[in-house]
């Protein structure tokens, strides 16, 4: 970027070219003249085109930035060397941020004049505002973005006048070029539609019909290359391209995914496919299937464990994704994190989507913007608004129109029967309207899926490939197992002298046909055995051929024994019976825990959370390659291979027949016990040494929660209560749990908050509702819990929410009392009159309403505020309510006839908190301005404001009106006179104010800033930040209020 100067003999000169440390300058806004009549960059460099009518506009831009003390200006036509196509090329592409990071813009209107009679505040019929609709520069594409970028712009006429500025003329500008208000004051614009900045170029004209996409480009923050000559459409075609690529971007930093569920992804890359000359028929089936515009949506591949189900599924993954056909694919995984569950199941199919059809971005992105909260909402409105609409939209302008394969594997290993249910429903949808879709889905055929399936009748096409017949698969086995085996004797060779090599002959036919027809029809049996002979740590892999010969068998669960037992009983060979009981006493232990975790865990964590040494772990693990993914690095994640090794392992039917069957209640209940035994020993207030609780999540360091809470540590905080339940309750000890949460409950929470998850506490607490009578989850509100209040008499809890009812429980019995309902929107406020009669609420519909705490009956509504109702509270005789709203007053108003008393103004920001003093007469307020503030009840006039800092969730007087509370300091109210107007605060944390005594509450409580439960006055434990705000306290009972719209009561 260069730019002007004046010399000291009033020359213009230009800079050379900054990169860096560019200094504050001017820039003028303008519409070109003939080419001959504008300067050059040539004509300044040569000291020439003074003449030039063009020459004027640079000495006004001149003068005005030497008025506004800016030393150094830009002007287009001569601070570019327009005859170098690279600096061209980048100058365009920077333009809109060089006009964004000016300090002044000057747009000068050569078809406007403003005569000395006319002012800026004349009626919109004065002759300058008449021409100021009608200029030129209005309907030029390059001052859109001239327009839209500077965060000042001021207008000039023809002879020099001022017209106004950006500001002042904003209804004029919104009212001419239909740019919306937000955008003209500098609203981000990424929170504008795609659809909506195009539309303001509508109308707008340029020289060259390229620049009509090229002056866009700033405004949709694309960057790319000139290529004059290429036509408008053509630029506007590859300027679209870029925004969704662009758009994509920000779309799939929104969308949460599933690690590891995509066919490509790191946790499959290994995974087989199939042979060539295997699996022919069924390929050639589906692939029919793919290309036929006729042909039902769906395809349901069912099939036994262990038949090849997820080998098909990758090959048809990696096939459609060659032929550029695979718009998405997810591979559950029981025990594998978020793979296991639907919570990211469209989310990610989205994701990925967006990948492979860029222009789905703009229509999810908006579904997005539209609905923030989107990926927590049900399947169905994900699917919905995520899927099925974006590719209806996409459709409808002709964007894409080729089919796109969605392949989805192991629908069986999701964890929740609902979800499986609903996924396939919603995917059902696919026949409906012609988005293109073919979703090809396997499963086991496990009973919620055939019930799903049956839901469906008549929307998909299936095969059971355990069905496919039997010469189909032999063909495919005797391919198989000579492939795989001569690889194996090929590697086997090649690590041991010639006399113990294995002859070019092995494995004979015979032996292959018998292991052919073992193997059918399970694949994993094929794929098991030869890893088995292909691992040397176990012995040679003819000795073992001839061990796994040994298994022949016909039945579906004998099979599994031929699979898993050959490898299973290298772990006893040549062990006497002490030793064999001590093997398959860790072996039960190590691996029934590793087959029934919620996700893998690596070695270093297992040895921690199962107080196992790790050496021991890894001696065992040696001879188990053929049936885990075991890693060489510590901490690396042990995976299952197959699920039906788990099958195997935990089949009621093998109990006192398989020694190394593993009791599942028993693994679950040692595994819940670990879990407690190490948060026990791990979690503590403030475990990652924060110090400041109103430390956001996003400002602690990510290596510190990693190092502090350890993988197992983790695990142990999410899962703990998976374990509990999977343990049912006449194994597990209630007590140990109860323990447990009354002295780490607020630990446990601030770790799952650390770790991001703090929502899943939700879930743990309703599993644990019954289990545990002591903790209650009040379930009833559909969204959101805003606040909680008790009763003065601590037998009720109000809870009030997003979802806009008011609901009243038992304190005692968590029972149901009453909903209170009338509120059009949101309720952010509660409080009980003193008396306990009455209740008062504040709303997002900027309204209080006062209700009967008996009946419940709507008593009457307050109507004048501005915005929304933050906070309410009565007076101590229940005559007075005072409220704080978003429009920054407090009014006060007669809780007996609604009379509106008096308005209390003077804050600058939101008014979170109100209370009245015990005596009437005084108001404190708490307001987003940091300021708190004390009024007379009488007059509303200010008697104090003090500087108290970000404001917290609360604002009291203690009962003798002795002390406020103010969330950053308790403050004596007999020392106000002498207060200095300012008390300060230190890096965020209320300062101890020496000369004020701290006001001690017995008993328990919320201390004042609301992060603590505090007994005595000594902070107890830490409030986690997501629930700050949400909680409140009677005697020993505490209420908090989730995000999901449950209460809790834990005493």
């Amino acid at each position: 970027m260069r730019l002007l100067t004046t010399q000291p003999d009033g020359s213009l000169a230009l800079t050379e070219d900054l990169n860096e440390d560019i200094p504050q300058y001017a820039i003028l806004s303008h519409t070109w003249g003939s080419d001959n009549e504008e300067v050059t960059f040539r004509d300044i460099s040569e000291g020439t085109g003074q003449q030039k009518e063009g020459y004027r506009k640079i000495e006004f831009c001149r003068d005005w930035a030497a008025s506004d003390r800016l030393r150094y200006f830009w002007v287009d036509t001569c601070c570019i060397d327009r005859s170098n196509s690279t600096e061209l090329s980048e100058a365009i592409n920077s333009m809109f941020r060089w006009y964004q990071t000016a300090t002044k813009c000057y747009v000068y209107l050569s078809d406007v004049s403003k005569s000395d009679a006319e002012h800026v505040n004349e009626p919109l019929q004065s002759t300058w505002k008449g021409e100021f609709r009608k200029t030129r520069w209005l309907t030029r594409s390059w001052t859109l973005q001239e327009l839209i970028a500077p965060s000042s712009v001021e207008f000039f006429g023809r002879d020099g006048q001022r017209l106004g500025n950006k500001k002042s003329l904003e209804q004029l500008l919104h009212d001419t070029t239909k740019i919306s208000i937000d955008a003209l004051r500098g609203y981000s614009l990424s929170n504008i539609s795609i659809d909506e900045r195009m539309s303001w170029s509508s109308g707008r004209n340029a020289k060259r019909p390229e620049d009509k996409a090229y002056s866009l480009m700033g405004i949709f923050n694309v960057y790319m290359p000139l290529l004059y000559g290429e036509g408008e459409e053509e630029a506007i075609l590859r300027l679209r391209g870029g925004i969704n690529i662009r758009s994509g971007r920000l779309v799939l930093d929104k969308l949460p995914t599933a690690m590891g569920a995509s066919f490509d992804s790191h946790a499959e890359e290994h995974n087989p496919t199939c042979l060539p000359n295997t699996r022919v028929e069924l390929l050639r089936e589906i692939n029919e299937w793919i290309g036929d515009p006729h042909a039902k949506a769906l395809f349901w591949l069912n099939g036994m464990a262990g038949t090849g189900k997820s080998t098909i599924s990758r090959t048809l993954a990696r096939s459609s994704f060659k032929s550029h056909k695979l718009g998405a694919s997810f591979f559950f995984k029981r025990g594998e994190g978020d793979r296991g569950g639907a919570s990211k199941f469209f989310t990610t199919i989205t994701a990925q989507l967006v990948q492979q059809v860029p222009g789905l971005a703009l229509y999810v992105g908006e579904a997005i913007e539209n609905n923030p909260g989107l990926s927590e909402k049900s399947l169905e409105e994900q699917f919905d608004k995520l899927i099925f609409k974006p590719l209806t939209r996409l459709i409808s302008q002709n964007q894409k129109s080729d089919v796109l394969v969605i392949v989805v594997d192991a629908l069986d290993e999701c964890d929740r029967d609902k979800d499986v249910q609903s996924i396939l429903n919603l995917l059902s949808r696919a026949n409906r309207d012609p988005i293109h879709l073919r979703i090809f889905l396997t499963s086991r055929p496990e009973l919620p899926i055939r019930l799903g399936f049956h839901d469906i009748k008549g929307t998909y096409e299936y095969l059971i490939l355990h069905e496919i017949s039997q010469p189909i698969i032999e063909s495919d086995l005797s391919v198989y197992f000579p492939h795989e085996l001569e690889k194996i004797r090929i590697q086997y060779n090649k690590s041991v002298p010639k006399h113990r090599q294995l002859q070019s002959t092995w494995p004979f036919q015979s032996d292959i046909k018998i292991l052919v027809k073992m193997a059918i029809p399970l694949f994993i049996f094929a794929a098991t055995i030869c890893r088995f002979l292909a691992d040397r740590r176990t012995g040679a892999p003819d000795i073992k051929l001839r061990k796994t010969l040994e298994q022949q068998t016909k039945s579906q669960n004998s099979k599994l024994d031929a699979t898993y037992l050959p490898v299973l009983q290298q772990l006893l060979v040549d062990l006497s019976d002490s030793e064999k009981n001590e093997v398959l006493g860790l072996f039960k232990r190590l691996v029934g825990s590793i087959v029934l975790l919620a996700e893998p865990l690596s070695t270093s964590a297992l040895a921690h959370l199962l107080d196992i040494p790790k050496d021991a772990i890894d001696n065992q693990l040696d001879s188990l390659h053929s049936v885990l993914s075991i890693p060489s690095s510590p901490n690396a994640l042990v995976r299952l291979l197959h699920l039906s090794f788990r099958d195997f392992l935990v089949n009621p039917s093998k109990c006192g027949k398989n020694p190394f069957w593993v009791d599942e209640k028993e693994a679950h209940k040692q595994l819940a016990d670990d879990c407690l035994r190490i948060m026990n020993k791990t979690l503590r207030t403030d475990i990652c040494d924060v110090r400041w609780p109103g430390t956001r999540y996003a400002d602690i360091d990510q290596q510190i929660i990693s190092n502090k809470l350890t993988p197992e540590v983790q695990y142990a905080c999410q899962y703990w209560v998976h374990h509990v339940k999977e343990a049912g309750n006449y194994l597990f000890n209630v007590d140990q749990v109860h323990r447990f949460l009354q002295q780490h409950f607020l630990h446990w929470l601030e770790a799952l908050c650390l770790m991001g998850i703090a929502s899943e506490c939700d879930q743990s607490l309703k599993t644990l509702k019954s289990l545990l009578q002591y903790f209650r989850m009040l379930e009833g509100h559909t969204d959101t819990v805003y606040l909680v209040a008790f009763s003065s008499d601590g037998k009720i809890i109000a809870s009030v929410s997003k979802d806009g009812t008011i609901r009243l429980w038992s304190t005692d019995t968590g029972t149901h009392l009453r909903i209170l309902k009338g509120c059009t929107s949101p309720v952010r406020s509660v409080v009980f009159s003193s008396d306990g009669k009455t209740i008062a609420s504040g709303s997002t519909d900027y309204t209080i309403r006062l209700w009967s705490a008996d009946t419940g009956t709507h008593l009457r509504t307050f109507e004048g505020h501005k915005n929304m109702v933050w906070s309410v509270a009565f007076s101590s005789d229940g005559k007075t309510i005072a409220s704080g709203s978003g429009d920054g007053t407090i009014r006060l108003w007669s809780a007996d006839t609604g009379t509106h008393l008096r308005m209390l103004e003077g804050h600058t920001g939101i008014v979170y908190s109100v209370a009245l003093s015990s005596d009437g007469k005084t108001i404190a307020s708490r307001s987003k301005d940091r300021t708190t503030r004390l009024w007379s009840a009488d007059t509303g006039g200010c008697l104090r404001s003090m500087y108290t800092g970000p404001a917290s969730f609360g604002i009291a007087f203690d009962p003798d009106n002795r002390f406020l509370s103010t969330g950053t300091g308790t403050v004596p109210l007999g020392d106000l006179l002498q207060l200095t107007p300012i008390i300060t605060t230190n890096i965020g944390k209320p300062s101890t104010l020496r000369s004020f005594l701290q006001k001690r509450r017995l008993g328990y409580g919320i201390s004042e800033d609301g992060r603590w439960v505090t007994f005595n006055g000594e902070e107890l434990f830490w409030i986690p930040e997501y629930y700050q705000g949400r909680a409140a306290i009677f005697e020993s009972a505490v209420a908090i209020g989730t995000y999901s719209g449950e209460v809790v009561i834990m005493r």
